[in-house]
């Protein structure tokens, strides 16, 4: 089992453990170094929280891509190329 723990986008750490007893007690309390309190998620929970926050990007990435379609006019290259001849 898995558990993740975080300070921030640049400081992560997978910790494998070896039963989910120890997994969950580490979720539910923390651990502290150098006087500073590390919270810890199961890595599970964190990877689908990362995915739907992918997901909603992509969305909001194609609202954007389609809101832009609608507003730009299409340009016929083809007949650019033939009156410039």
């Amino acid at each position: 089992m898995f558990v993740f723990l975080s300070q921030g986008l640049d400081n992560r750490w997978l910790v494998k453990v070896s039963s989910v007893k120890a997994a969950s007690h580490l979720v539910a309390v923390g651990i502290y170094l150098y006087n500073r309190q590390i919270f810890i998620r199961f890595y599970d929970d964190v990877l689908a929280e990362e995915y739907r926050e992918y997901q909603d990007y992509e969305e909001m990435e194609n609202q954007l891509w389609e809101s832009t379609k609608k507003q730009v006019q299409p340009v016929d290259l083809v007949g650019l190329n033939q009156e410039s001849s």
